[in-house]
């Protein structure tokens, strides 16, 4: 998918598979953020494993929650000091 540039088609399936849930807002925006992070560790040969991906996935989305929780944009001002 990525030698023939189709990787967006799978976003679009993905949003399209939860168009009519009643939180549609919050679908894209989950389903962009898990893609983006999928496609990038995959342009970059995805060196790391699996699950050290999936780890930094997790702690992308917390931060995001976060941030919007609080209304902070930089995901380190959310850190206790």
């Amino acid at each position: 998918m990525l030698k023939a540039g189709l990787e967006h088609n799978v976003l679009m399936l993905m949003n399209k598979r939860f168009e009519d849930a009643s939180v549609s807002f919050y679908i894209p925006l989950w389903n962009g953020m898990i893609y983006n992070a999928f496609f990038e560790w995959a342009r970059t040969g995805m060196n790391e494993p699996v699950e050290t991906a999936i780890a930094r996935v997790k702690e992308g989305l917390k931060l995001v929650s976060d941030s919007i929780e609080t209304g902070l944009t930089n995901g380190t001002q959310n850190k206790k000091v």
